[in-house]
């Protein structure tokens, strides 16, 4: 081998006892070519492993989550892998001058169960995900400024990844329960032998006893003052989510007070302004009342937990027949009975709180919350008014239904979202216009005492 060629080689074997048992030999080779005192060129190869991070919780029991504020609406689970990965980089350094070099890199990474964390839940806890297979490449480039005294450098990177379906899941089943029996001693009495007690074992009553939910009207409320009307309505929209059986949404009161750092009782006393009547069991049929273009109404689950429901639709008057159940629905043809905007007030039941205290949802994921195709839902939101902006930051169209606007926009990533805020009212922003006059006003006043005082 020539004088001016380094090879260097290794073998690396790595065992890993996390999330699973895995383990990986990984060969790496590199060469550097120094063809001139002022020039070289390098070339490697590397085999890696890489085991998920262990401050990273591991992906939980999903389903022990359920009707709790970290509930997800991801129902899938599965263990998480370590990352397998293929690397090649090559590039070369150049000497320019005694004090300044420059270097050029590339690379190429192709792996298998790409890394990858998110948070799926209400709760800041991030887990660990594995995407099926990534690549990413890219290069970079340094210019390096090196004497006695001053180092300096000046870096440039482009890159690019690509990755491919997140590793299916495996559809996750709540624990069984273990149902408590307690065998209940018959005890058979006669007028003749009042003090004979007849035990049998093959007649004895079995009592299964199931845990039930604690009833509302026996809790006290704490006496939180709770939104009254329309703004109750609003603040319980976004914790609300797609039921499962029937139409509509819900959401319980057990989940909505532990969101509103409350009682049941205080939910229960808080919906009675709403004229809505309580379920007295599971069978009872619902009374609905129509709010805001919904048909409202409680109801009670197995377990005796209260449940507040919607679902879009107009009630009937009386001595008519009922209509059929309105699913929310993003056609572009609009009923009769209903307004044009009520599409509107369905969408706004998927939407999520944003850190600005707006709400907003991207309409992929919309549309796939109802079961419908991103042109339909296109399609309706241009027949209330709402246009696809072409650019990231062209001038929104904006639409006012319900006491809040709604608009759409596009980001950085090309994704459009669909938002909605509160309208503010005249005192609100009177208000906000006098507490940034005052400030004004407090900083003029201190600039002139400081001025009179520099003199």
């Amino acid at each position: 081998m020539p004088n001016n060629i380094t090879l260097n080689a290794g073998l690396r074997l790595d065992t890993s006892h996390g999330a699973q048992n895995e383990s990986q030999i990984s060969p790496r080779i590199n060469a550097v070519w120094q063809k001139r005192d002022d020039l070289s060129f390098h070339l490697g190869y590397a085999r890696y492993f890489t085991p998920p991070a262990l401050e990273l919780v591991d992906t939980p029991i999903l389903a022990k989550y359920t009707h709790t504020t970290n509930a997800t609406e991801v129902l899938t689970n599965s263990s998480i892998s370590a990352e397998r990965s293929h690397y090649l980089d090559f590039g070369l350094t150049k000497q320019l001058t005694p004090t300044i070099s420059l270097e050029w890199d590339n690379y190429l990474k192709k792996a298998t169960h790409l890394l990858d964390e998110g948070q799926f839940g209400q709760a800041v806890v991030f887990n660990a995900f594995n995407y099926t297979y990534g690549e990413i490449y890219g290069s970079e480039i340094s210019l390096n400024y090196t004497t006695k005294k001053i180092t300096a450098y000046l870096n440039a990177a482009e890159g690019r990844a690509y990755v491919f379906r997140v590793v299916q899941g495996v559809a996750v089943q709540p624990e069984p329960e273990v149902e408590k029996t307690e065998v209940a001693v018959v005890k058979e009495t006669s007028e003749s032998k009042p003090s004979e007690e007849v035990v049998n074992k093959d007649q004895a009553e079995v009592v299964e006893h199931k845990p039930e939910h604690k009833k509302v009207h026996e809790q006290k409320p704490s006496g939180k003052k709770l939104p009254e009307g329309q703004a109750l309505i609003d603040a319980i929209k976004p914790h609300m989510r797609r039921n499962r059986v029937g139409p509509g949404w819900g959401g319980s009161f057990q989940f909505l007070a532990r969101a509103f750092r409350c009682k049941e009782a205080d939910i229960f006393e808080a919906v009675k302004g709403l004229n809505l009547v309580p379920a007295q069991s599971a069978d009872t049929p619902p009374v609905e009342v129509e709010m805001d273009g919904h048909l409202w109404w409680l109801s009670k689950d197995q377990r005796g937990g209260t449940w507040i429901n919607a679902k879009e639709g107009v009630k009937a008057p009386a001595g008519t027949e009922a209509p059929q159940e309105v699913k929310p629905s993003v056609e572009s043809e609009k009923p009769s009975d209903v307004p044009s905007t009520a599409v509107l007030s369905g969408l706004r039941l998927l939407f999520k709180v944003t850190k600005t205290g707006s709400y907003s949802g991207e309409l992929g994921r919309l549309a796939q919350s109802l079961s419908k195709s991103p042109d339909e839902l296109i399609n309706a939101l241009s027949n209330v008014g709402l246009n696809l902006p072409q650019k990231a930051k062209e001038k929104p169209v904006f639409i006012e239904h319900a006491g809040e606007i709604f608009w759409i926009n596009k980001n950085a990533k090309g994704e459009f979202w669909l938002n909605a805020k509160a309208i503010k009212t005249k005192k609100q922003s009177a208000s906000a216009t006098t507490s940034k006059a005052t400030q004004a006003t407090s900083k003029t006043k201190k600039t002139k005492t400081t001025k009179r005082s520099k003199a």
